[in-house]
């Protein structure tokens, strides 16, 4: 049975149960206001005969009359025609005996009155009755009548039969009913078009779709790793997924609460007020950056809330890591390798002359620098990515012609969460590429690259300098500008992705360059962010 009912269509459930509630609403309406006419109809007969029985009772012809005591000649005549003018459905007099001295049926004229309720009448009240006569129920009016001595002589009652005012009521009746079928009629009708109107609103989908569709959304959102996290057009959080509770930090209590109680995530209301939406904002939270892209929910050109996607690791880190990281260790190691190569070739040709004692010198002098290099820079650097970079960065340079040196009091012990290993290597990758490639452009040998890594006051100093031909003037106010650079098109990118790194740290960079005497790069980044803040 409940298999059946869920199967109806919404439309036609909303159409049988308004239809429902409209007749029954018109259906008791009706019948009360009928009632309430007919109550009202009644009422206002009964007066309407109570002063005309108070008028006949005042009339001298009713009062000579009744004392000629000649009923059918005198008192019959007159009230006939008081009858008739008043269209009253009877006149009678009765004398204080209680006979009959008037009636609309000649035959009762002349007997005693036995409807029962004469009786106050008699005794000089005027009232209102509904009694049986002769001629069926009906609704009465009794007056006493008085003569020019105060002395009452009689009763004059005047009525209407009810069959006489259903009659009349039946007009009323029908204006009445069609009027409620015109209501009933306007009712379905508005019913059919509601039942449309909630069907297009609901893009046509069934109660069951909709309950499949939003467990298919709450699974989908819940199962993405980016945080998703939506407010209303009242600032009120109003869903949020796993990956969301996880960066912020935020309990499911968080519903329906404002933002800002619960999180800064403020370019949420941004967007709310402006209604534009911001991609690749950046944040730092608790020392890790999120980005966050956030867009307007607009319905029917309004803007109801707005929904925001972040995440931890961002497309500008991943591109760095594609550009300066990983690329470029890659290489190094091709570098490296053909490095070796070549001395495996020196060494198999002097082994095959048979100047063994050469091959054992040359031997232990290519693999002291590189023993060197594999046992103190570990030692230094406790990152492993760092310390390959600048392996890889060593035989590319001297492959190249470029000596490179290390500060033997360099130092790294770890990396903040808000500058990690691949924001490191993006900075010291860049500087150390163009380092290698501004000196091995213009120097025919005799080219040198410092480099020192230290820990100091509660930040981490990198220092990059050479002895190359310097910055040159035109561009060293936009180095870090994207597009900038003296080496041709597409280029430009490495300054300006390494200067975004070091700015979402907060850290600072100085540059110092004189023509045909090299280039310095200090960079400072803090260990230690307090609070968050957010880069703009």
């Amino acid at each position: 049975m409940l298999t059946r009912l869920q199967s109806i269509p919404l439309s036609f459930k909303i159409t049988v149960l308004v239809t429902a509630i409209v007749i029954l609403s018109v259906s008791v309406v009706g019948l009360r206001s009928v009632e309430i006419l007919s109550t009202n109809m009644q009422t206002d007969v009964g007066d309407h005969m109570l002063n005309l029985a108070k008028l006949v009772a005042t009339m001298p012809e009713i009062k000579t009359a009744i004392s000629r005591n000649d009923p059918l000649h005198t008192v019959q005549p007159v009230a006939e025609k008081i009858r008739r003018l008043t269209g009253a459905d009877l006149v009678v007099i009765i004398n204080m005996d209680g006979i009959r001295l008037s009636h609309p049926i000649p035959e009762m004229i002349d007997t005693l009155y036995t409807v029962g309720d004469e009786e106050k009448a008699l005794h000089g009240e005027s009232y209102v009755s509904r009694a049986f006569c002769a001629r069926g129920p009906s609704i009465r009016g009794l007056a006493p009548i008085f003569d020019g001595n105060g002395r009452q002589i009689g009763v004059a009652v005047v009525g209407m039969l009810v069959d006489t005012i259903a009659l009349g009521f039946d007009h009323v009746r029908f204006a009445v009913n069609l009027a409620l079928l015109v209501a009933l009629s306007l009712g379905f009708i508005g019913a059919v078009l509601l039942s449309r109107n909630i069907k297009a609103a609901i893009h046509g989908l069934e109660p069951k779709d909709i309950a499949t569709l939003l467990q298919q959304r709450e699974a989908m959102l819940q199962s993405i790793k980016e945080g998703i996290i939506a407010i209303d057009q009242y600032e009120r959080i109003s869903f949020f997924n796993e990956g969301a509770q996880k960066l912020l930090g935020i309990t499911a209590g968080a519903i329906n609460k404002p933002i800002q109680e619960t999180n800064p995530l403020i370019c949420l209301t941004e967007v709310l007020q402006t209604g534009q939406a911001e991609y690749n904002r950046e944040y730092i939270l608790d020392e890790a950056i999120i980005v966050a892209n956030v867009v307007p929910i607009i319905i029917n050109g309004k803007v109801e809330g707005a929904i925001a996607t972040f995440r931890d690791k961002t497309e500008i880190s991943r591109l760095a890591e594609e550009l300066t990281g990983v690329k470029k260790f890659v290489e190094a190691l091709r570098a490296q390798r053909h490095e070796f190569m070549n001395k495996l070739h020196t060494i198999s040709g002097l082994i095959q002359i048979r100047s063994y004692q050469e091959a054992v010198e040359y031997i232990c002098q290519a693999t002291k620098k590189q023993q060197e290099l594999l046992t103190l820079l570990p030692r230094q650097i406790h990152d492993p990515a760092v310390v390959g970079l600048l392996l890889g960065k060593i035989s590319e340079a001297e492959e190249r012609g470029v000596t490179i040196t290390i500060d033997p009091q360099t130092h790294l012990s770890s990396l903040p969460r808000h500058f990690d290993s691949n924001a490191l290597v993006c900075v010291l990758g860049n500087l150390l590429e163009n380092a290698i490639e501004a000196i091995a452009d213009t120097n025919a040998g005799g080219g040198k690259v410092y480099i020192s890594i230290q820990e100091a006051n509660k930040e981490i100093r990198i220092l990059v300098s050479d002895n190359g031909p310097g910055i040159p003037p035109q561009i060293r106010q936009n180095i870090f500008s994207k597009g900038t650079s003296s080496k041709g098109l597409d280029r430009g990118i490495g300054l300006y992705l390494m200067h975004k790194e070091i700015a979402k740290a907060y850290g600072r960079i100085e540059v110092h360059s004189t023509e045909n005497q090299g280039t310095s790069f200090e960079v400072q980044i803090p260990l230690n962010l307090l609070r968050w803040e957010k880069k703009l």
